[in-house]
């Protein structure tokens, strides 16, 4: 047993104490301002306060912040009064993540169309072809934007059908490409870019456009088979359940 002293509270959890400390905020304490990120306390994700100082909850055993005050996002403000940092996020749009900086995305717009083939009953999704259409100001490098595009559009494809980070009590059992298996050179989408160049305007960043691939594949996958699906990844599992429920 561990005894925590999180967001002004006393909290008791039953955890290993090698467990990381961010394993026991997120799955004991339901507490999901620090994400995992890295896991290898580099993107700052994870990051929290402990006794004053900004640690990475992803590499911090739990037992070391036994009776020291750890403050998580949520500990920060209120709903009601919501700290300068909270009012940030929220004002920027931000994402607590350092691999990630600021695009202008209040002016590069992207809109994708995604073809698919899905199977009610097997749970098969593949996604066989991907249209974006990608408007980011004034284009100074086409192939580079181009190479940019396909290579966000190919590896969100994978994410929204395939991968996901499981863990245990203690630590990620994701390890390897048998238990965190990627899109394979077959399964590939083919992938159409009409660019959207303007001349006139300053070059506002291709940005990481394959944010709306998700919901492309998703409302794909309700116009073939009338299956809704909302989280990633899209398994055959998932599908024939999210089937099951709508029957």
């Amino acid at each position: 047993m561990i005894t925590l002293r999180v967001n002004g509270v006393s909290r008791t959890v039953d955890a290993e104490p090698d467990t990381p400390l961010l394993y026991v905020l997120r799955n004991d304490l339901a507490l999901h301002g620090p994400r995992f990120g890295c896991g290898l306390a580099q993107c700052g994700a994870c990051t929290v306060i402990m006794d004053g100082a900004a640690v990475r909850s992803c590499v911090t055993p739990a037992a070391r912040a036994a009776g020291r005050k750890v403050t998580t996002l949520e500990g920060l403000g209120s709903v009601g009064k919501p700290h300068p940092v909270q009012l940030a996020f929220i004002e920027e749009q931000a994402v607590q993540c350092g691999y990630y900086v600021k695009y202008e995305n209040v002016r590069t717009y992207v809109a994708a169309v995604a073809e698919v083939e899905a199977d009610r009953r097997s749970g098969a999704v593949r996604v066989k072809r991907v249209v974006v259409a990608h408007d980011c100001g004034l284009v100074i490098n086409p192939d580079g934007v181009r190479a940019q595009i396909e290579g966000n559009v190919i590896q969100t494809v994978s994410r929204t059908l395939k991968e996901e980070l499981r863990w245990d009590r203690s630590r990620v059992t994701s390890v390897d490409w048998a238990t965190y298996p990627i899109l394979t050179f077959p399964e590939a989408p083919e992938v159409d870019i009409e660019l959207i160049s303007r001349p006139s305007d300053p070059a506002w960043g291709a940005g990481e456009p394959a944010a709306v691939i998700p919901s492309a594949v998703s409302n794909a996958v309700f116009d073939a088979i009338g299956v809704r699906l909302r989280t990633v990844p899209f398994t055959p599992d998932r599908v024939t359940a999210a089937a099951r429920r709508q029957a």
